[in-house]
């Protein structure tokens, strides 16, 4: 109800004042700097360093003053960030992931199989990967603008800030690389190796038999790739936006370059027993806006 009622605002924001001579509309775009600060630290949250994405979108602009404006817009903002090196990974993801693969059918023996091998997994398996963590968000800022201005000349700068709401459209973790997993951060220690392999109870022999999926993964190199992990991730996200830039105006069209950023309040994570991180990004974007009088 409440992301209903704000797009409703937004677009009666819109539609409201099509006909004011002091309404102008524009579109901007160009390239986020992403970032994933960590707020609680664990081995999955930390270490994340920047990611180059996109971004773009559309707007209005009421021109209360000469010097003060209001702007509102829905846009689309890449997100994430890129963790390289030997780093932790969930492990019920990719048990998921190959149970899933493997279809419902199971019989008592792969389930039997894969019972005993669970428990003897670790939480976070360790792979030597690159993750790249790709986010598509849909943002509505609403920006309090003050234009400066000078005097019949057609340039002019302006510094603007506000509220901003974000929803999810995707999330996706794409792992690349080819590697053994671990138990531990040093990489010396395969999972594998840490199962029973002798009698009476050879259960490496019994995965091999049963779930040769799962036995691939622990003992082979694993080439890796994509997982959709939007559902890992709240829907919504509030948090503040803002810029500073430099336009050119001639006549009704006005040409502009603009630096700013965003950054969300909230953590992302649905679940915060695997850490915990924020998103932002700055960005450096074009545009353009036109008034219809």
């Amino acid at each position: 109800m409440k992301k209903q009622l704000i797009i409703e605002f937004v677009f009666l924001f819109f539609m409201g004042n099509i006909f004011a001579q002091n309404v102008r509309f524009g579109v901007r775009g160009g390239a986020n700097l992403t970032m994933m600060p960590t707020v609680d630290k664990t081995p999955l949250s930390e270490g994340y360093n920047s990611r180059l994405a996109s971004g773009m979108g559309i707007f209005t602009e009421i021109e209360i003053s000469d010097v003060f404006s209001v702007r509102a817009g829905v846009e689309y903002n890449g997100q994430g960030g890129v963790k390289d090196g030997l780093q932790a990974l969930p492990t019920m993801r990719k048990i998921t992931e190959i149970a899933t693969n493997m279809g419902m059918s199971m019989s008592e023996e792969t389930q039997a199989a894969l019972g005993a091998v669970i428990p003897m997994m670790p939480a976070n398996y360790y792979a030597n990967v690159k993750s790249t963590m790709r986010f598509d968000y849909v943002s509505i800022p609403i920006l309090a603008q003050y234009n400066l201005n000078f005097g019949s000349s057609p340039w002019g700068i302006y510094i603007n800030g506000g509220p901003c709401v974000s929803f999810i459209v995707s999330a996706m973790q794409i792992t690349e690389g080819t590697s053994s997993v671990y138990v531990d951060p040093s990489g010396q220690t395969t999972i594998w190796s840490q199962i029973p392999s002798k009698d009476p109870v050879n259960i490496q022999a019994m995965i091999r038999a049963q779930v040769p999926e799962i036995a691939d993964f622990l003992e082979k190199f694993n080439t890796f790739g994509e997982s959709d992990i939007t559902g890992e991730l709240k829907s919504v996200n509030f948090g503040l936006a803002g810029n500073i830039g430099i336009r050119y105006r001639c006549r009704r069209s006005c040409f502009f370059v603009e630096a700013g950023g965003i950054y969300g309040f909230n953590t992302i994570q649905q679940d915060s027993a695997n850490g915990t991180n924020r998103i932002g990004a700055m960005s450096v974007m074009v545009g353009y806006s036109f008034s219809m009088f």
